[in-house]
Parts: structure tokens; C-alpha cells; sequence
């Protein structure tokens, strides 16, 4: 966002001149402590070095002529309060041409002072590049503050079933998306379930109805047939008495 006619891009503070050309500088947060390696801290010289080479090097390579002197005085004055020595102007770490060595497996050693910098030197004598790695940090050795869930973690999990059989499945997704996804199936299933018992409840009320129609067409067919034999029969029997009455 523009302010004060400046705009920050990345690391770059890019600002309008009152000529109309852009003029570019480094861009530092609010709260940008300066706090970088300190001198006396416990490292290889080398990443020492590397905190004031890339400091002025991002000076020259960001700054324009206006800027340029301003930027390295800054940073002359934080590596100052971070305890290194430097001299009145800082310059350019120019990189020196380097002759061809054949490419080895690189050897990684955790720095002590005194013991594996020998070492490395040894090393480079074989053409064997060293790299000095730091021992583990504060923040490694103590607990994190945040409350872990081990269910917002991918792995194995295990669901129990009311059947008494258990599922096991490995996800890299969270375990509680995995399981939640495992509800909603099982839901499904329960609802087609559902589903499909009230379909086949419908179907065994329609076939029982049909053969109650059926069972009742067949007793009314037996009872009209019951009804014209009874009259029959009361016909007969009226004519065979017709038949035996005297004549005078």
C-alpha cells in the first residue's frame, strides 16, 4: 500500500522523486529488530563473515545513489550493536574466481571450535568441502507453548467397530479428517439401509395385501357357489313336493 508517496515491493522501498523518477532503497518493517548472529556467538567464522556480507551486499544491490551511504551506515551501526568490529566504510565482498576441484560427497560436522575447523582443514586438503552445522537450538530443546491435538496429524489410526472388528488405515491427510470422512460413509450406509428395509417392508404389506384380495375373491367365489347349490337344492326340493302331492 502507497504511503507518503512510498511503496514497499518484497524488501525494496520503492518512492517517487519529485523530478518523476523512482528511486529504490531497502524496506525494514516497523518491527524490525536488527537483531542478526551475534559475534561472540559459538559458530564457524564463515557464517560469521556471512552475516556482513550479506548485509552490504543487499545494500548495493537494492540502494540507489541517494540511498547507497545512508544504508551502509545503518548497517554499519547494527553490526556494531551485534558486537562485530568493522571499519569506517563498509565495501562490496566481490566473489574470487576459483580454480576447478572435482565434486566430492561434502562432510557435515557440528562446529567446535578448535577440533573440527582442523578437521575441515584437513578435509580441503582432499578436496572434501566441510559443512558446519549448529547444535540444536533453545526453541528445539524446550516444549512448544501450543497445545498439540495428535488427531491434526496424518498417520496410522484405528476405528473400532460395534461388531467387534477394527478397521486400520494409514492417511498423510489429519486423522480427524480421515475419520470424520469415515462417519459420513457409515452414515450413508445406515440411511441406504434404512432406505432399502422400508422399500422391502412396502413390498412384503403390497404382496400380503394381494393375497388377502386374493384369499377374499377366492371365499366370495366359494360362497356365491355355496349360495346357488343351497338354491338350487331348496329348488329341487320344492319340485320333487310338487311332484308328490295327491291328485282327487
Amino acid at each position: 500500500m502507497e504511503k507518503n508517496g512510498k511503496m514497499a515491493f518484497l524488501d525494496v522501498e520503492i518512492g517517487v522523486r519529485m523530478d518523476g523518477s523512482v528511486s529504490h532503497t531497502v524496506y525494514r518493517k516497523t518491527t524490525h529488530t536488527d537483531r542478526y548472529l551475534h559475534a561472540n556467538s559459538h559458530h564457524h567464522p564463515r557464517h560469521l563473515n556471512a552475516v556482513v556480507a550479506s548485509l552490504t551486499n543487499r545494500a548495493y544491490d537494492l540502494c540507489d545513489e541517494d540511498h547507497l551511504q545512508s544504508e551502509l551506515a545503518h548497517v554499519e551501526k547494527v553490526l556494531q550493536r551485534n558486537g562485530y568490529k568493522v571499519g569506517n566504510t563498509a565495501t562490496r565482498d566481490h566473489k574470487l574466481l576459483r580454480q576447478y576441484r572435482v565434486e566430492r560427497q561434502p562432510a557435515f560436522m557440528p562446529y567446535l571450535k578448535g577440533v573440527t575447523d582442523k578437521i575441515a582443514r584437513v578435509l580441503g586438503k582432499y578436496a572434501v568441502k566441510t559443512i558446519f552445522t549448529p547444535f540444536k537450538k533453545i526453541g528445539q530443546m524446550l516444549r512448544s507453548p501450543k497445545d498439540s491435538f495428535p488427531l491434526e496429524k496424518p498417520g496410522v489410526y484405528k476405528i473400532d467397530c460395534s461388531c467387534g472388528k477394527s478397521y486400520i488405515g494409514q492417511t498423510k491427510r489429519t486423522v480427524s479428517c480421515r475419520i470424520n470422512e469415515h462417519i459420513k460413509a457409515n452414515s450413508r450406509t445406515v440411511a441406504n439401509r434404512e432406505r432399502e428395509s422400508s422399500a422391502e417392508r412396502s413390498q412384503r404389506l403390497t404382496a400380503q395385501n394381494s393375497r388377502t384380495v386374493a384369499n377374499r375373491e377366492r371365499e366370495s367365489n366359494a360362497e356365491r357357489s355355496q349360495r346357488l347349490a343351497a338354491q338350487n337344492s331348496m329348488e329341487e326340493w320344492k319340485y320333487n313336493q310338487a311332484l308328490n302331492v295327491p291328485i282327487d
